[in-house]
């Protein structure tokens, strides 16, 4: 196996504990802590899961499978059939109930008691409104995604910044500190774990990890906290963070004109179009890309630009795809890498490190032209919407997506998975899922499991747990590794095009940028 920093752009150098393929000596021994499941934990008290779409129809019997409890304390809300032969199928029983700001009160009352499990697999249902109310009856809460109500990310009568996840994520710190929910005292409410964000802050810091532990040649000790994080980062020169993502999953039925096709929530997806792009912002940049709005409060660790994200693109590179463009899409988890990764002076409070952190988002190709005819239609949204599932799916297809982290002196390193739509079919045989919703599966689940064997600890983001937990359990499924690549976004700069404007530099943001 050739050394981390031989390998080259459009090709991968991987590295894999469990089968001894890494980059060195030091690399193997980054995964002695990890690659075998913990034992399923044990629920007794009930479960309400809020939603029954692709995702809970996929996590419901995962629940069972991977927590030691009795399906019949499991409750499904939803507001159709949706999921009903799936939950009832389980043992489970079925609800159908309209969750709206009004009455989710009087809802949650007739099925709650302290001690209970709140799963909200939803999409428009206030997930503040709901953490709060957990927290004030003491029941445990997660969901996958911090949600507004209803549509307000895509109200043009709310401000561009209202309509960020910025904004949101800082409603949920004020009600963390305004509740005084932390560890130790009050019952764990888990904000965005699925994949991205949720898998996606254990990746970044299991990469971090496994960067250090090469630069090294020895392991190092593992950070215990934030401070420990942000300057393990800052002392392996570490400056950009991606999300790094690439749908290679293609439909046995082509798309139709008026229709929006992807492997996820559609209406979930468009919202993250319509919203402004928005990134973590690194000291190292120079200067700030044209359209860019600061924010005046909280952390100011990210900014925001002046139009939606489906209209940003970016460079990237995959392990198994390689070098590509992506939507720089609006995402939780690269707001909040950054807040958690940034280093103040003790004296004056300014910020003296912080990476840049991003998704880059290539979707499936029909969700592509989906995305196109949408933006053609001036993002008049499609009438018709297809979830994108087998046995529509063609074989061969993949969706891989990692961290893509770049700076050390070692080269890029991407750790993620990469996962097929056969070992999909071969992971869950019986569960309607593809290989983009299966890691949010397994995601949610890790969440689920973490929060019952530590039901104390507040309201959290993924960057407060512990990623080893996490990982330990996700990664006898999902296979996740470790590649190490020379690309930059400068790599194979064609002369032909124009030149760019900060050639000294291939790390800085002007270099990844496309086109807005």
């Amino acid at each position: 196996m050739s050394s981390p920093s031989s390998a080259s752009a459009g090709s991968a150098t991987a590295t894999d504990a469990t089968t001894s393929a890494s980059a060195s000596s030091a690399s193997r021994r980054v995964g002695v802590m990890m690659g075998h499941m913990s034992p399923n934990p044990t629920w007794s008290n009930k479960v309400l899961v809020i939603g029954a779409g692709v995702i809970a129809q996929s996590v419901l019997p995962l629940i069972i499978r991977y927590v030691n409890m009795n399906p019949a304390l499991i409750t499904v809300l939803s507001a159709d059939n949706g999921g009903r032969s799936t939950a009832e199928g389980l043992g489970m029983r079925y609800v159908i109930q309209k969750f709206t700001k009004e009455n989710f009160v009087s809802v949650l009352d007739g099925f709650l008691a302290p001690g209970d499990f709140l799963l909200n697999l939803s999409v428009s249902v206030g997930s503040l409104a709901l953490m709060e109310y957990c927290q004030r009856r003491r029941i445990l809460y997660q969901d996958a995604s911090l949600e507004p109500w209803g549509d307000e990310f895509m109200d043009p009568n709310i401000s561009m910044e209202d309509r960020s996840n910025y904004s949101i994520r800082n409603k949920f710190l004020e009600l963390r500190q305004r509740l005084g929910a932390f560890k130790g005292r009050s019952t764990t409410a888990i904000t965005s774990h699925g994949a991205n964000p949720g898998l996606a802050e254990s990746f970044a810091k299991q990469g971090i990890y496994e960067i250090a532990t090469a630069v090294d040649g020895v392991a190092p000790p593992i950070p215990a906290n934030k401070e420990e994080w942000a300057a393990l980062c800052q002392r392996l020169g570490i400056r950009i963070i991606q999300v790094s993502e690439r749908d290679g999953q293609q439909s046995s039925v082509p798309k139709k004109k008026g229709e929006f096709v992807q492997t996820w929530s559609v209406i979930g997806y468009i919202e993250e179009l319509l919203q402004p792009a928005e990134m973590g912002w690194g000291t190292h940049e120079r200067r700030l890309p044209e359209g860019a709005l600061l924010h005046t409060t909280g952390s100011k660790s990210a900014i925001m630009l002046d139009r939606p994200s489906a209209l940003c693109t970016v460079k990237t590179w995959c392990p198994r795809q390689g070098p590509h463009f992506g939507t720089l899409t609006t995402h939780y988890e690269c707001l909040e890498l950054a807040d958690f990764l940034t280093i103040k002076d003790a004296s004056t409070g300014r910020d003296i490190y912080r990476p840049t952190t991003y998704y880059s988002y290539h979707p499936c190709d029909d969700a592509v032209l989906s995305l196109r005819e949408l933006a053609e239609n001036d993002f008049i949204a499609q009438q018709k919407h297809r979830i994108l599932l087998p046995p529509y799916i063609l074989p061969g297809g993949y969706d891989e997506y990692g961290m893509l982290i770049l700076g050390s002196k070692l080269g890029g390193y991407w750790y993620g998975v990469n996962i097929s739509v056969e070992k999909v079919k071969q992971m869950l045989p019986h569960v309607r899922v593809n290989a983009t919703t299966c890691p949010v599966t397994y995601g949610v689940i890790a969440g689920f499991r973490w929060a019952v064997a530590h039901p104390m600890s507040g309201l959290i983001e993924p960057c407060d747990m512990d990623h080893n937990e996490i990982i330990d359990f996700v990664k006898p499924f999902l296979e996740c590794r470790g590649y190490w690549t020379d690309w930059h976004p400068l790599k194979n700069h064609n002369q032909l095009q124009k030149a760019p404007r900060d050639p000294d530099d291939p790390l800085q943001f002007s270099n990844f940028l496309v086109g807005m």
